[in-house]
């Protein structure tokens, strides 16, 4: 089971969300994806086991893109009620 999560807001060049949705869908097989009005164009969540792992996963099925031209990462915390 994956330890970490993360949402990953992407901008994408205009008129091609759906292209990059496609991508997604391809290469993450996440259920967890958005295409979104405001600063960014698509939200996806992404799970693994490590951080590393999300950048891997960001950097290489995302950032990487020509039609991709930005990427915020917001890593998922647990805060404990002690």
């Amino acid at each position: 089971m994956p330890k970490v999560s993360a949402y990953v807001l992407i901008k994408t060049l205009p008129g091609k969300e759906k292209d990059v949705m496609k991508v997604l869908d391809e290469k993450l097989k996440t259920k967890h994806k958005e295409i979104v009005f405001g600063g960014y164009d698509i939200v996806v969540r992404i799970s693994a086991d490590t951080n590393e792992e999300i950048q891997k996963i960001v950097l290489e099925n995302i950032k990487s893109r020509i039609d991709v031209s930005g990427v915020l990462i917001l890593t998922c915390i647990k805060i404990s009620d002690g």
